[in-house]
């Protein structure tokens, strides 16, 4: 029986001396990065912080820690980094079990460094132990204004006429732009032989404008009037806009930004009834003309004229008509079916002509004419004019007839004889 207890008390021991020998290591661990500025700044010192903590519980004794700047050989080279005459290993010394330590490298990034991250390593151990490493990325980023052309209030202009353009620039870098100038200087093209070629669209008034001072992430709005000439092309015109400013230290920075600006002539169509024959009346069958105009600059293509009206039924309610060329003109007949129970009045005939303008954009217009719908008397007493008439004339060409005959028999009777 005592033999038993002192071997239950033996492995008790031992068994909490495992566990005191668990509990009193140590056990070091990065537990935070960080560098200030972020990102770094090209020809700036940066702030490069780490954070050591013994998560054991025994001493950490002689603990040393190595910054390698090349990332644990991700680069050739340190570059972009340097830490000038300092030392890469500092010597932390003693962190107690549940404690951390804080090291701090004052790392220089060089003025020429590129934008993009980088990585660095850590390496940190106890004196005479295995290194452990952990890696940190640095991102870098160049810190100069950076103008750009945001939007354009107008997108397309007539030809002849003045525009006027409201330009949004916002400078999307990361530092100040000083005495910024903005404008349209190029009023003519040069060509590779020397030939010089006048601008379609040009500014009016002042082509420059001036702002003091821009921010990062801050806008500001200029305003211009354009004017193009009556015969340019129809076509989407990309305008240089030259951006020239400053940064803080003097830097002159002169940028080309472009917008786009669709020049545009827009057909005016017109639409008038024609003629109407006979008058139209219940139960009647009218042919009406329609007469086209396109009084615009633009041509109006792929036209198709739709008609309707409440008096009756048209035997073509969709008439295709093909391309007004601007000062055009054209014409159309439809029959109409006037209802039988149709009162005599006016009606509008509602027609819409459907086309494409010269960028093959679909356009509409919507117009409403007069028909005039007489009663069956009415019609019948101007059809019976219209007959009267038609005899008449008849008759007076038959007598014409005559006259021309018998003056040919004469002719050729009575003169031969003689």
């Amino acid at each position: 029986m005592n033999s038993k207890k002192i071997l239950f008390f033996t492995t008790l021991l031992l068994f909490l001396g495992v566990i005191s020998q668990g509990v009193l290591a140590q056990e070091l661990r990065v537990t935070s990065f960080s560098y200030d500025p972020a990102p770094a700044l090209p020809g700036t010192q940066m702030k490069f912080f780490v954070t050591l903590k013994n998560l054991g519980g025994a001493d950490a004794k002689d603990v040393l820690i190595e910054l390698d700047l090349t990332g644990g050989k991700s680069r050739e080279t340190e570059f972009p980094f340097s830490l000038g005459t300092a030392s890469p290993v500092l010597e932390i010394g003693t962190i107690k079990g549940g404690q951390s330590a804080t090291v701090r490298y004052d790392v220089l990034v060089d003025s020429q460094a590129l934008n993009g991250d980088y990585v660095i390593k850590v390496n940190y151990a106890e004196k005479d132990l295995p290194k452990k490493s952990e890696t940190q990325t640095i991102t870098v980023q160049t810190r100069n204004p950076q103008i750009e052309i945001i939007q354009s209030s107008a997108v397309e202009a007539k030809a002849g006429q003045t525009t006027g353009v409201s330009i949004t620039i916002a400078n999307v870098g990361s530092d100040n732009a000083r005495n910024i100038v903005v404008g349209f200087a190029e009023d003519r093209t040069v060509t590779s032989t020397g030939v010089v070629v006048e601008r379609d669209i040009i500014p009016l008034g002042a082509t420059y404008q001036y702002i003091e001072n821009l921010a990062p992430n801050e806008q500001k709005i200029v305003h211009f009037s354009l004017t193009s000439d009556p015969d340019a092309s129809l076509k989407t015109y990309m305008l240089p806009v030259t951006v020239e400013f400053k940064d803080e230290e003097d830097t002159e920075y002169t940028e080309t930004r472009y917008i786009g600006l669709k020049l545009v002539q827009d057909a005016e169509l017109e639409t008038a009834i024609g003629t109407v024959s006979p008058k139209a009346f219940p139960g009647g069958t009218s042919e009406i003309s329609f007469d086209l105009f396109n009084t615009g600059i633009g041509p109006a293509k792929f036209v198709v004229a739709n008609v309707s009206t409440d008096a009756g039924i048209f035997a073509n309610e969709r008439i295709f008509i093909g391309t007004l060329e601007a000062d055009d003109f054209d014409a159309f007949k439809v029959e109409l079916n006037v209802n039988p129970e149709t009162v005599p009045g006016e009606y509008p005939i509602h027609v819409v002509l459907e086309f494409k303008n010269q960028y093959g954009e679909s356009e509409k217009l919507e117009k409403d004419l007069i028909l005039t719908v007489v009663s069956t008397a009415d019609a019948q007493q101007d059809m019976g004019v219209a007959l009267i008439i038609a005899g008449a004339i008849g008759g007076i060409l038959q007598i014409i007839g005559l006259i021309w005959l018998a003056r040919f028999i004469y002719r050729r009777l009575f003169k031969r004889g003689k």
